[in-house]
């Protein structure tokens, strides 16, 4: 809100291109969603503040994860959506696409916009990609107008014992710049009312009854999130980290809370070999952690998985003749999974009986939720923008990917942007 007009129209975007990152000459449909949108629409998870501002964007609830849907289409477990931080891809490999906790989220001050590809991105960022993108951009002190530094605390309640305690702070001198911010929410939610499905639907746990008898509650969620990012000259250091749980409150046998604990880090160099040829390399880690309860407190098991990454970037302008811009990349992804989260646990259950709460202590060996593997993801892609005139742009792209079980995928693109009047 404090942009003016030619200010606005100049923000970049980075998740439609490895070229172009002017709004007018994007090569998808992106909206942008910037912090006062999110936090003046109301709503108490960050899905539900997407799905306002997007459209053809919508929110499905599945019996044990919530779905992000486009255009009339919502894929089992969020498989088609991918989901980023600063360009980075959070997703799991194995299960559920992008992470319930950064989508459940109750917090978001710590996002400065949110970029929504409503169609395939896949040319552009891989496998998983088809339906749509979301990509949330943080907070950084880069984008500070001015040296300085400042602090704040922040403390919010409200109806439903709504909890919320927050801290920042922000740093910057002259190339050097840091962001620094964490929060503690707590959200006990409304208990859901016996009336309509929820008193029909028996439910299949061990305590029998209905779903209204478990006392499970709407969007009943405690979340914690931390993030900090440092940045000199052309280095930049990212760290986020979130632990989020929330009721299941549909979900009709034993395994009914979900908990999800996210520990991301990543780095990124440029360099500007002169105006028109630039390098980047970007490394990161994350190690994502699932727990599963019953609402009465019994571990109902969980896994992790850890995931490595590396990606290189050549930018030429200028290439070979003016107003032609190119770029090379290499990408290479590990993906770890089967792993025991930090309780020890790699295992499912779904309902508790006899035989499961007497094999509790063998339950990774008896019940293995996921066997360890490793999935290898190598890429390679190359886009090219040539600028004909001021009003006419045409634009090529491909991409191959090559995964240890779905085989090598080609992803092609080629287009023209006609402006027919400024």
């Amino acid at each position: 809100s404090n942009l003016s007009i030619e200010e606005l129209m100049d923000i970049k975007i980075s998740v439609a291109s490895n070229i172009s990152t002017s709004m007018d000459k994007q090569p998808v449909s992106v909206t942008i969603i910037n912090a006062k949108q999110l936090k003046m629409s109301g709503a108490r998870t960050l899905n539900e503040a997407i799905m306002m501002h997007v459209p053809g964007c919508f929110k499905v609830e599945d019996q044990d994860d919530v779905i992000i849907g486009f255009r009339g289409m919502a894929p089992d477990n969020n498989v088609k959506v991918m989901l980023l931080i600063n360009g980075q891809n959070m997703n799991t490999e194995y299960f559920w696409g992008p992470p319930p906790a950064i989508l459940d989220t109750t917090d978001y001050e710590w996002i400065d916009r949110i970029e929504v590809i409503r169609g395939p991105g896949s040319v552009t960022l891989g496998q998983g990609a088809l339906l749509g993108v979301i990509n949330i951009v943080t907070k950084k002190a880069s984008d500070a107008a001015k040296d300085g530094i400042s602090a704040g605390i922040k403390m919010k309640w409200g109806p439903d014992q709504y909890i919320h305690t927050s801290g920042h702070a922000l740093m910057k001198q002259g190339d050097l710049a840091g962001y620094f911010y964490a929060s503690y929410t707590d959200f006990t939610g409304r208990r859901m009312k016996n009336q309509g499905w929820i008193m029909q639907r028996a439910n299949d746990g061990y305590l029998g009854g209905t779903l209204h008898d478990k006392g499970t509650h709407l969007n009943r969620g405690k979340n914690i999130t931390a993030l900090g990012n440092v940045s000199y000259k052309g280095f930049t250091l990212n760290y986020f980290y979130t632990d989020h749980q929330k009721d299941l409150y549909n979900f009709q046998r034993d395994r009914d809370v979900l908990q999800e604990k996210i520990i991301s880090m990543n780095a990124t160099y440029l360099l500007k070999i002169n105006n028109d040829l630039r390098f980047s390399v970007i490394g990161n880690y994350i190690q994502d952690n699932f727990y599963l309860f019953s609402i009465e407190g019994l571990t109902a098991g969980g896994t992790r998985e850890d995931r490595w990454g590396l990606k290189a970037i050549v930018n030429a302008d200028n290439l070979f003749i003016k107003g032609n811009h190119a770029a090379l990349g290499y990408e290479f992804r590990i993906f770890e999974m089967g792993k025991k989260n930090t309780r020890g646990d790699n295992f499912i259950i779904n309902k508790f009986d006899t035989a499961t709460l007497t094999n509790l202590p063998y339950a990774n060996e008896l019940r293995t939720m996921l066997y360890h593997d490793y999935i290898y993801v190598h890429s390679l892609f190359i886009e090219d923008f040539f600028d004909i005139n001021d009003r006419l742009t045409v634009f090529a792209a491909a991409r191959y990917d090559h995964h240890t079980y779905w085989g090598y995928n080609i992803s092609p693109r080629l287009g023209v942007l006609i402006t027919p009047m400024p």
